[in-house]
């Protein structure tokens, strides 16, 4: 399949590995724009986080139930007769394998099977919401060079933003949190944003996120007339209000 003819939100039905129980539990959305996307998958059993306000309210088994996410955001590139998902931001701990497959229409379902590992994946796309407008940005934060992507397309929206200190390389992020010598660090590496949102009007609101208490909070992006730098709205650790400036890195289908 051509890259262009991927573009929307397509959500996963089906995971399937050799010699393991069918995923078919897992919440998992990917965003698709023009070769940008994001990708956000959660967990089932998740704890509750109706009190917490900020990354500084999280407890350990909060972090510890965070810390089985998966995500991430980068570029889409045909490879051959498969394609590969080039990540800039992850979720977890890089890993040394390529995230390719091939991909094949199978009736009203996208059929991924791994190039590099043994999987099966099912993707659906609601045929009714919008394909148009279509675009993304990829940003880098003009204060600490952190990555972040914004992906749009019809009424959905992805934003990701990297954590400030890489994950060193390891077996997952929930080992790295199990050894973190303090509630601070275990914090510090789960404050990685990946979040999926509608868009009704102006009103951009995220619905889901590696950071759930960014769950219906309005999401403010502002281009500047250069079309050379953005800026964001989002939250500090300590929950108060911060506006982030960016560079504009690479812009898809800019209006």
């Amino acid at each position: 399949m051509r890259i262009d003819e991927l573009r929307g939100l397509w959500k996963r039905s089906l995971l399937a590995r050799p010699g393991e129980p069918d995923d078919v539990t897992t919440l998992v959305d990917w965003l698709q724009g023009p070769s940008l996307f994001a990708d956000l998958r959660s967990p089932p059993d998740r704890p509750d986080f109706s009190t917490t306000r900020r990354l500084r309210d999280l407890d350990r088994a909060q972090i510890d139930w965070l810390a089985t996410q998966e995500g991430f955001a980068g570029r889409l590139v045909a490879i051959g007769d498969a394609v590969e998902w080039r990540r800039v931001i992850d979720y977890q701990p890089p890993s040394e394998q390529a995230d390719a497959g091939r991909l094949s229409m199978q009736d009203d379902i996208l059929v991924e099977v791994g190039r590099d590992a043994p999987y099966l994946e099912h993707w659906r796309r609601d045929a009714a919401r919008a394909l148009s407008p279509c675009f993304a940005l990829r940003l880098l934060a003009v204060d600490d060079g952190r990555a972040g992507f914004v992906i749009r397309v019809g009424g959905d929206f992805m934003f990701a933003r990297d954590r400030l200190n890489p994950v060193a390389p390891g077996p997952s992020l929930a080992a790295h949190v199990a050894e973190a010598p303090d509630l601070v660090v275990a914090q510090n590496l789960v404050d990685c944003e990946i979040s999926l949102g509608v868009i009704d009007g102006s009103d951009w609101r995220i619905v889901h996120s590696t950071m759930p208490f960014r769950e219906g909070d309005r999401f403010e992006l502002q281009v500047y007339d250069d079309v050379s730098t953005a800026e964001t709205a989002e939250r500090a650790p300590d929950g108060a209000g911060i506006r982030r400036r960016w560079s504009l890195v690479a812009k898809e289908n800019w209006p």
